[in-house]
């Protein structure tokens, strides 16, 4: 009895059939046991003699592999068991990177293709009928045939017809006219002046802008931004001799009037842009040119669309 105890604490099983072994043959480097007969079927196993054998060949260990095995010694901790989703990771990474280097290669592969395709030349008969051809639509001739070309703007061309041959001159581009200097007078004659308060008879025409001032506060009163506007232009040094600015204001109806009130400012062109200059209005006031709605009478077209015979609006 206690030598059948001993032997069925000894017992081993295959590793190949699961089966118990009487007579078994071990592993040299991991002690696994197989039947001689399940050892012969594995074509990894190296049969040594009847009781040894190799199943597992130990790789040696290179410094790369040293330091992963360090890595994962350090993960596992003092059990020695390492979760499995770290290696799932690791294999999916791996993955990933082979499918880019594939489709890397494809794209090379695609690319010597194209280069490789033969670049179609036409041959040298093809060429030559080609040539024949434009010779003989050169050598046609017209006869009994008046050309009188039309200059285009800018282009002057001379064509003529002599002996059935037309002489193609290339076209000439004029240089386009330079306007000449415009010199504005500035100089005062005190001999004679015209009704509007300028010297010399024949002055310069005088211009009316309108400009429209809002955001005003409705406290103030007409006289009060008319003051405001003589007052800046005399500190500022706008007005300019000879040339009275000639102010009209006249108040607009706003559409909130509790809250600010608007104006139109109408004074001679030269003032414009100094009464359009931000510096000129205090802070929160707005200015801008005045547009005025075109009025039409009988007879005159609305717009554009009106002149495609369309009907004209009657103010």
């Amino acid at each position: 009895m206690a030598g059948g105890e001993s032997i069925s604490a000894t017992s081993l099983f295959c590793r190949k059939c699961k089966n118990k072994v009487v007579t078994a043959v071990k592993c040299v480097n991991c002690d696994s046991a197989y039947h001689q007969s399940c050892a012969k079927l594995i074509n990894n196993i190296k049969l040594l003699d009847s009781a040894k054998l190799i199943c597992c060949e130990r790789i040696p260990i290179v410094d790369d592999d040293a330091a992963f095995f360090d890595a994962v010694e350090q993960l596992s901790g003092p059990e020695k068991k390492v979760d499995l989703s770290i290696f799932t990771y690791i294999l999916k990474q791996k993955d990933h990177v082979i499918a880019e280097l594939r489709d890397q290669v494809k794209l090379l592969n695609d690319h010597i293709a194209l280069l490789k395709q033969p670049i179609k030349e036409t041959s040298v008969s093809s060429q030559e009928e080609i040539i024949t051809k434009r010779d003989e639509s050169d050598n046609i001739q017209p006869q009994n045939i008046d050309i009188k070309p039309v200059p285009k703007e800018g282009k002057t061309t001379d064509n003529t017809v002599q002996n059935g041959n037309v002489n193609k001159s290339k076209s000439v581009k004029t240089p386009p006219k330079k306007r000449s200097l415009l010199i504005i007078g500035n100089g005062s004659h005190a001999d004679s002046t015209n009704e509007e308060g300028d010297s010399f008879a024949i002055s310069r025409i005088i211009r009316h802008s309108s400009i429209h001032l809002t955001r005003v506060n409705p406290i103030k009163t007409e006289d009060d931004v008319l003051k405001y506007i003589e007052n800046t232009m005399i500190s500022q040094a706008i007005i300019k001799e000879n040339i009275p600015p000639k102010i009209k204001l006249t108040k607009l109806q706003s559409r909130h009037p509790e809250n600010y009130s608007s104006y139109k400012i109408t004074l001679d062109s030269v003032y414009f842009k100094n009464l359009l200059d931000p510096k000129f209005w205090p802070k929160g006031v707005a200015v801008r040119k005045y547009f005025t709605k075109p009025s039409y009478s009988a007879g005159n077209l609305s717009s554009s669309k009106n002149s495609k015979n369309e009907a004209p609006t009657v103010s």
